[in-house]
């Protein structure tokens, strides 16, 4: 099927159905009749507000209440605005929300209104007021309550979830805006204007979000007038949706790109008349060369052309973005979070290679935070110095916003401190007290339902780098840099003979390489929030743990061995000792002209071959969403992707080269529907299979795989409890054994075990002396490919395979685990074929009529005999026996 005709499926299928709009027409008229009916009052300059609240409570923060002046209640203008307006509306997570605006009356402020957060004061009064009156009304509305827009403390809305069958398929929410007027003209909120008596400079977040609410009916009529007659243009902002709603950023960029869109094509840049994925495609190519953080964009709602102006094309370092609406200046980035820019333009980017190859899963599959990011770190808000907080002006213009400044002053310094090596750093907001970020309308609203601050941190390749490069020393740049890096800072003459600034890092091996970009977020957060160790959290080496042999002693105390990097790179430098030694040999009979090792020493890993099958798979999956490539977000992915597959219903298509024609796959796949009972539970198809899903022909079979996603799913569900844990996670239960569901265990003694030190479990007391090879030293012939526990679990697999499943953990394994099958735990007649490791079962004497059970003492016994002094204990589990038995 063409690309076009699936999107149009897709638009279709998550799009508003003429009859439900009828629906929501028909309630919002009933809405509109409701707020008419609302009675009007009056309040004076000594009247208390909140004495004509009974049932509601101020959405707003107490310490910006400030409720100086008189006050009156005037019923609002009832507007359609957002995506409803526009004819764009897409379904988000399970239904739609749909936004209306209530006009307050310009006749209902004073003078003076738009300063010292007075507006917000009102604003919040007037919120409750009609919330406490349309929650009367249950024929009508199934539940009403608050919510902050965008996590915008000062953006209060009603969340509104209606009556009936209604309630199943929309949401709503009731925006308050107020009419131009009065103190509410655009020159009163012009970015460079203080608004605040206690700010001694320009209050450009306060003003914006002023802006917002005077601006917000205006621009929504604007858009929809322009987009009525452009319906490819609307399709494609149905997919902008959808494509925003996988990656969690709908809520952030919406608004944003929607006006972007309308630029676009009022300056040409696109051609409105081009189907709908090729406008979409357009679109993302635009983000991807944009640069609203360096550039202001201006825009004009209105046929003027946009001329440059002194205090809009300045940029403000305040703001992610500065794309700015040229007749009000209102500048649209103003409320999103840092990092957030770059993560759209990351994704977009991403997402053109998938359009090139006429992927459909950018619109469906959902992008999993623990497997985009590369790790997490948090903050303790306790621990945080709230004084040097509040200093910043975001503190104050945010309303009391602790998270909003706190989040903008450490998300600027990792990104100073950490230079090219990080990619993004996004804060994740933290969540209000319930699932849907609402609360009721008579309670007094949760600004914090955590107690860290919670960043998600991209890195780059560049992450390795042991040296910071400043300016060089005699710029006037290079003094600003030594103040930031403080005591680390030193001049250093570099390999081009540039006399710098730099910080060096301890880069001795990988494994402290990979360290650097911890240890400089902790020294520039100690230095510069004068937070403690104790107070951050960061998990990007938390598996690093696991690779490490902390246990081996080297004869070489220069040596260090980490998490192995190091040993493969003298194992790989010795093999091209070796293969110029061997070009040099004078041999007339043939001629050497490559050497190439197979040993999996030579990859630097060893690894099970279906295990590795799927994981190619899952980088040619994932490659071109994922911008990532941490081990710790890899392992996730593999984790969610043996989890959520389907081994029943799919084969696992592996196209090495891109060997197999897209004919070729389709019928691999139709082969595999019709004549299912053929193939392997897990079938895994390779380009270079002479037989069809040669590698799993025989093994594993349902009951492992079923085990397998099991095991996966606990353990996915432990990885992210513990990604989310403010303390360091403790991973290594997840790499446990449970023992308790081995029948038999067959514990082995630690003297003979030669990957002993591999375990995770091993003492960290022990020494095992280890010996480099040194060229001087006299060395003894190295014994290969012994490894007693292996052939040990190897012969027990193959005299046993018919009464048993063998486990071994051969990195390290100190038990070998034991399942006997169920069957032939019955009774079953005697017969020759089946009398291995049996015994009679009764007393009778003929052979026509006994049977035999199986003799489990005596096969613990030859399990004991084969393995000889290997074996130290063996212990059957008779609890769990005696319950298979019955």
């Amino acid at each position: 099927m063409d690309i076009n005709d699936e999107v149009c499926k897709l638009i279709q299928r998550r799009s508003l159905a003429s009859k439900l709009k009828t629906k929501i027409n028909e309630w919002i008229e009933l809405l509109r009749s409701k707020l008419e009916h609302i009675d009007e009052i009056a309040i004076k300059t000594d009247e208390n507000l909140s004495s004509f609240l009974d049932h509601a409570r101020l959405p707003i923060d107490d310490r910006i209440f400030n409720p100086s002046g008189s006050f009156q209640f005037k019923r609002p203008s009832l507007y359609t605005i957002g995506s409803l307006a526009i004819d764009c509306l897409v379904k988000k997570n399970s239904f739609f929300e749909i936004d209306l605006a209530l006009v307050i009356p310009k006749t209902c402020f004073i003078k003076k209104d738009h300063q010292d957060f007075k507006y917000h004061s009102k604003k919040a009064f007037y919120l409750a007021y009609l919330a406490q009156h349309l929650s009367v009304h249950k024929d009508l509305i199934a539940t009403i309550q608050f919510r902050y827009h965008n996590k915008n403390y000062l953006k209060p809305i009603i969340y509104i979830k209606p009556y009936g069958n209604l309630g199943f398929a929309c949401r709503f929410n009731l925006f308050l805006t107020v009419e131009e007027g009065k103190s509410f003209v655009f020159k009163n909120l012009n970015p460079c204007k203080s608004n605040l008596s206690d700010s001694t400079h320009s209050t450009p977040y306060y003003n914006f979000d002023l802006l917002f609410d005077l601006n917000l009916v205006n621009f929504s009529k604007h858009l929809s007038e322009f987009f009525r007659d452009l319906p490819n243009v609307r399709d494609a902002l149905m997919l902008i949706r959808l494509w925003l709603d996988v990656r969690q950023l709908r809520d952030q960029f919406s608004h944003i790109i929607t006006a972007f869109v309308f630029h676009l094509v009022k300056t040409r840049m696109i051609d409105p008349h081009r189907t709908t994925i090729q406008i979409f495609e357009a679109i993302l190519n635009q983000i991807v060369s944009s640069d609203w953080k360096s550039e202001v964009l201006i825009f004009s709602l209105t046929s003027e052309e946009v001329e440059e102006q002194d205090d809009l094309s300045k940029t403000n370092d305040d703001f992610i973005i500065n794309f700015i609406e040229k007749n009000s200046k209102m500048n649209l980035g103003n409320g999103l979070w840092f990092g957030s820019y770059e993560r759209l333009k990351i994704d977009s980017e991403i997402t053109l290679k998938l359009i090139n190859n006429r992927k459909l899963e950018i619109f469906t599959t959902q992008i999993d935070s623990d497997s985009y990011y590369d790790f997490i770190m948090k903050i303790s808000i306790d621990h945080l110095n709230t004084e040097l907080i509040c200093k910043n002006h975001i503190y104050v213009e945010s309303g009391f916003d602790l998270i909003k400044s706190t989040c903008f002053e450490i998300s600027k310094l990792c990104k100073q401190a950490a230079g090219n090596r990080l990619q993004l750093i996004e804060f994740e907001p933290t969540k209000l007290n319930d699932e849907d970020s609402g609360w009721s309308i008579n309670s007094k609203p949760k600004l914090l339902a955590s107690d860290a601050l919670t960043f998600r941190l991209l890195i780059t390749d560049q992450f390795l780098s042991s040296v910071t490069k400043g300016p060089i020393a005699n710029l006037p740049e290079a003094e600003s840099f030594r103040q930031f890096w403080g005591s680390k800072c030193e001049t250093r003459r570099f390999q081009d003979g540039d006399i710098r600034e730099a910080v060096l890092w301890d880069g001795e091996n990988a494994l402290k390489k990979r360290k650097i970009i911890t240890d400089l977020l902790f020294h520039v957060l100690n230095t510069k929030l004068n937070l403690k160790n104790t107070s951050i959290s960061i998990n990007f080496n938390c598996l690093d743990d696991l690779l490490k042999l902390n246990n081996l002693k080297f004869n070489d105390p220069q040596f260090h061995y980490g998490t192995g990097e190091e040993i493969f790179h003298k194992i790989n430098r010795s093999l091209i000792a070796l293969t110029k030694h061997l070009h040099n040999l004078e041999i007339s009979t043939f001629t050497v002209t490559n050497v190439s090792s197979v040993d999996s020493v030579s990859r630097g890993t060893e690894i099970e071959q279906n295990l590795g099958l799927i994981i190619f798979h899952i980088d040619i999956l994932f490659s071109l969403i994922y911008f990532t490539s941490s081990h710790l977000s890899c392992f996730i992915r593999l984790l969610d992707f043996i989890v959520n597959f389907d081994f029943v219903a799919n084969p696992i298509i592996i196209n090495f080269n891109n060997k197999l024609t897209s004919e070729r796959v389709s019928n691999l796949r139709e082969s595999f529907a019709n004549n299912r009972s053929k193939w392997p539970f897990m079938t895994i198809i390779s380009s270079y299979d002479r037989k069809p899903s040669y590698h799993t022909i025989n093994s594993p079979d349902a009951k492992i795989v079923l085990h397998l996603k099991k095991l996966a799913g606990h353990s996915l569900q432990q990885m992210r409890e513990a990604l989310q844990s403010f303390h360091q996670p403790e991973i290594k239960k997840i790499f446990r054994a449970h023992k308790e569901i081995f029948d038999v265990l067959i514990r082995l003694s630690s003297k003979h075990l030669l990957t002993k030190h591999q375990s995770i479990d091993f003492p960290e007391n022990i020494r095992i002396n280890f010996t480099l090879h040194s060229e001087t030293d006299q060395h003894t012939m190295p014994i290969t490919d012994y490894n007693p526990s292996l052939i040990y679990f190897s012969k027990l697999r193959v005299a046993y395979k018919n009464i048993a499943l063998f486990f071994y953990d051969e990195f390290g394994g100190l038990e070998i685990g034991v399942l006997i099958r169920p069957e032939t735990l019955q009774e079953r007649p005697f017969k020759y074929s089946t009398i291995e490791a049996s015994k009679l079962s009764g007393s009778a004497y003929s052979s026509y009529s006994d049977s035999i059970v199986l003799n489990l003492q005596a096969l613990c016994e030859d399990f004991r005999i084969i393995g000889g002094a290997l074996v130290d204990t063996i212990v059957i589990n008779h609890s769990k026996l005696a319950n298979l038995k019955n």
